[in-house]
């Protein structure tokens, strides 16, 4: 008799910060780690680095023009941002969805999620 391990290939939760791009609704979902890493913001910015391919999300002021919304999902399990635009402008493919680990760290401006697009996914969906 021979066992196979049975490994699901569905998402998994992690108490680290990461940023799923969800290419069917085309919005960020963060995690609560994330969400809590920016300062729990109800509005954010986006910023991108064409030539290292990094994304940077940082909470914003309720009255900047580049803000976005946060929408809170379910029980506050996730947070997500429309990015249609953002993924437009700057040539990213939304398919397939994909998991990234964030990296928060501190800037003059406060608070910084890096994510790093040349980076492998953590999950990937089965599109």
């Amino acid at each position: 008799m021979a066992f196979e391990l049975y490994n699901p290939e569905g998402p998994r939760r992690t108490r680290e910060p990461t940023v799923t791009i969800y290419s069917g609704e085309q919005c960020f979902s963060l995690n609560r780690s994330a969400f809590s890493a920016l300062g729990e913001p109800q509005q954010i910015h986006l910023y991108y680095d064409r030539d290292t391919r990094l994304v940077g999300i940082g909470p914003a002021a309720k009255r900047s023009p580049a803000a976005l919304n946060l929408k809170t999902g379910p029980e506050g399990r996730y947070y997500r941002v429309g990015v249609t635009g953002f993924m437009r402008r700057y040539d990213i493919p939304l398919a397939p969805s994909r998991r990234y680990y964030a990296t928060a760290t501190a800037t003059g401006d406060g608070p910084m999620l890096v994510v790093d697009l040349r980076e492998e996914p953590i999950w990937v969906a089965a599109e």
